[in-house]
């Protein structure tokens, strides 16, 4: 099945990204997608692995029946 996107993505050597009708992603959907690239740097890559491998070295991760406890008790 060959279905026309609707939505364009440009990627040329001078600028990348995607143009989409506003209905097509939500205000909120554009906020993750602009999180996920934030994200994706090497300095937010290599700043995880380094929590990850701290928090693995001290021990300190938090089950999460507590995290959902605790988000339980906030809201």
């Amino acid at each position: 099945m060959n279905k026309t996107l609707p939505f364009t993505i440009v990627n040329n050597k001078h600028i990348r990204g995607i143009l989409a009708p506003a209905e097509l992603f939500s205000q909120k959907m554009l906020e993750d997608i602009i999180d996920f690239v934030e994200l994706s740097t090497k300095s937010s890559i290599a700043e995880s692995d380094f929590l990850v491998k701290d928090g693995n070295q001290k021990d300190s991760w938090v089950e999460l029946s507590k995290v959902k406890k605790l988000a339980d008790d906030v809201n």
